[in-house]
This record gives structure tokens, C-alpha cells and sequence, in this order.
């Protein structure tokens, strides 16, 4: 029953679709006396759709394109002022190990303590260890004169039986891994002047080469000139309005383009 239903439905909706197709009544609509009629301005709709789906799908090809240099170039511009921020301002970069309450990163070392963190540069760091009856004690000197001490405890067990303390092997890697770590960030702070000159060149670049998107901007305009001149399309046009103009004259009704 629900497919009866929704059969009818669709034929009623094909019924009424064709009349606004062919308005003017049920006889010119459907009679075969009016058939001639009805392929006349099927045929001219049909020609004129055919010249206009020809034009639009190349305009929107040429759209596509502009679109497409656009996106690139900015995508372009992004990458560029991503690459000169992360110059201008490294932050403490990738994680390379972790001891107590030190983290080491590319750029930085992360110190933990009772008020929270914070984070030493590691350009110019002095690293020094002692080592010492109890602890082995780290100092981290900064340029400006601050040190820092970071202690170490060696390895003992609690009352309650548990290991607690750090290896006197496995401190020493840390810090020769810190010193490594310095010694890198050095010679990266080294290079930093001309690696940020070439990527804001870069930038300026990206910001400048428009070159794709007047090319492809170039073209979109050269299609619309070769369509607004194509004579199909004046011919096509001139056609339909000819042929809603008969169906007009027969009918009293100017159809839907």
C-alpha cells in the first residue's frame, strides 16, 4: 500500500512538473495535436542548457584553478611565518630526557620545585657536578650569574625496605647528555642570524609570488571574454526567447525558461 502511495505521489508530482514545464492547459500540455509544439521548445531549452553547461564547466575548471594558486600561495605564507616564529622564538622545544627534578629539552631545561616549574635557557649554561658524601650536586650557571643547584641523592634504602636514590653512572650520562644538549643549542644560537634572515626572506617571498594566481586569474577573465562572445551562446538564447515567444502566441502563457 505505502508503495501504491508514494507511486502515486510521484506520478501526481511528474504530472504537475510537466504542466509548468508546458503551461496553457491540459491540451497543450499533453495533446498530441501540440506535440510538435512541445519539442520545438524542448529543443531549444535543451541547446540553450548545453551551450550554458559548456560555459559554466569551464569557468568553474578556471575558478577551481584560481582557487587552487590561492590556497597554495597562502598555504605557502603560513608555513613561512611558522618556520620564522619557531626562529624567533624556539621555546624549550622537544623533550630529550628527564632525572629528578630536571627535564631536558632541545632549547631548555625544565626545573621542578616546591613553587612549580620553570625553565633555564640552555644557550651560554654552565654545567658542573660534585659529587658529595650524601648527594651529587648539579650546578647550572646562566650567563647573567645565577646558579642553580639540583641535588642528587645516592641510593639508599628506607626503614621500610625501599630503594630510593640515583645511580652515580646514570647521573653522569644525564649530564653529559645536558652538556651535548649546550653544546647543540650553541651552535644552533650561532646560526640563528642568517637562518631567520633566510626564512623572513622566505616569507617575503611567499607574501610576493603571485605569479600563479595572476596567470590563473588571467585565464578565468579570457574564458568569460571567449563566452560573453561566443555566438552559440547569443544564437542559443535568442532561440529559446524565440521559441517561449511561439508557445506565448499559441497559449497565452510564456513558459519557464
Amino acid at each position: 500500500m505505502r508503495v501504491l502511495v508514494l507511486a502515486l505521489g510521484a506520478g501526481v508530482a511528474a504530472v504537475l512538473w510537466w504542466r509548468y514545464r508546458y503551461p496553457g492547459g491540459w491540451a497543450f500540455a499533453f495533446g498530441q495535436a501540440y506535440r510538435a509544439e512541445r519539442q520545438d521548445l524542448a529543443r531549444a531549452r535543451r541547446n540553450a542548457r548545453r551551450v550554458a553547461g559548456e560555459h559554466s564547466r569551464r569557468e568553474v575548471a578556471a575558478r577551481a584553478r584560481l582557487d587552487a594558486a590561492r590556497t597554495e600561495r597562502r598555504q605557502r605564507v603560513r608555513r613561512a611565518e611558522r618556520e620564522v616564529a619557531a626562529l624567533r622564538d624556539p621555546g624549550a622545544g622537544s623533550r630529550l630526557g628527564h632525572l629528578g627534578d630536571l627535564t631536558l629539552h632541545e632549547h631548555g631545561l625544565r626545573i621542578a620545585s616546591a613553587t612549580g616549574f620553570r625553565t633555564v635557557a640552555l644557550a651560554g649554561l654552565q654545567v658542573r657536578l660534585e659529587a658529595g658524601r650524601r648527594n651529587d650536586s648539579l650546578y647550572l650557571a646562566q650567563p647573567d650569574g645565577l646558579v642553580d643547584r639540583i641535588t642528587y641523592p645516592h641510593p639508599a634504602q628506607t626503614p621500610e625496605g625501599e630503594s630510593r636514590g640515583f645511580d652515580e653512572d646514570v647521573v653522569r650520562d644525564f649530564v653529559v647528555r645536558i652538556h651535548n644538549a649546550v653544546a647543540d643549542e650553541d651552535l644552533f644560537r650561532a646560526g640563528l642570524p642568517d637562518r631567520l634572515a633566510q626564512a623572513q626572506a622566505g616569507l617575503e617571498d611567499a607574501e610576493e609570488d603571485t605569479a600563479a594566481e595572476e596567470e590563473a586569474h588571467a585565464n578565468l577573465n579570457r574564458i568569460r571574454e571567449e563566452h560573453s562572445r561566443d555566438p552559440r551562446r547569443a544564437n542559443a538564447t535568442a532561440e529559446r526567447e524565440a521559441s517561449r515567444k511561439r508557445w506565448h502566441t499559441l497559449t497565452g502563457h510564456y513558459p519557464p525558461l
